[in-house]
């Protein structure tokens, strides 16, 4: 029989703290040091405002070799698993979601900018949860 387990090999975080919010914010830089990949699972709430072309909600996957602010750049698509860099979500229908944004890179941290473009007088509930992947070293410990 196949092992399917995968508690002892990937690492769990929460990168940004679930909560309502009408202006882009970063979450915390995720240190991949020992691991090869991560994979930030992005989720909405349901949006406080009408989400459109103008007024949307971006997840921009960004790296760095330090935890600098100003040294995160936008990821390449070649350094994604799926080509995608950034999930923006332009309608209500879309929201009330979470979207997968992984990383494949070559820098020491990952993280994502939240981006509110547009107008957004009422709130609304984000959050990201990181899972590091590809251990060096396994069995990984888990923080719960």
């Amino acid at each position: 029989m196949p092992n399917r387990e995968i508690y002892s090999t990937v690492a769990a975080s929460q990168a940004l703290v679930f909560a309502s919010r009408t202006a882009t914010i970063n979450s915390s830089a995720v240190d991949l040091q020992g691991f090869e990949s991560a994979m930030f699972v992005c989720n909405i709430g349901a949006p406080g405002i009408t989400l459109s072309a103008t007024d949307r909600i971006g997840f921009q996957l960004q790296e760095s070799d330090t935890t600098t602010d100003g040294d995160f750049t936008n990821v390449a698509a070649a350094d994604t698993h799926n080509g995608e860099s950034l999930v923006e979500f332009t309608s209500n229908a879309s929201a009330s979601a979470a979207a997968i944004l992984s990383y494949k890179g070559m820098r020491r941290y990952a993280r994502v900018r939240v981006i509110y473009s547009g107008t957004h007088g009422a709130g609304t509930i984000v959050g990201v949860n990181a899972l590091r992947g590809h251990a060096a070293v396994a069995p990984v410990a888990q923080v719960n």
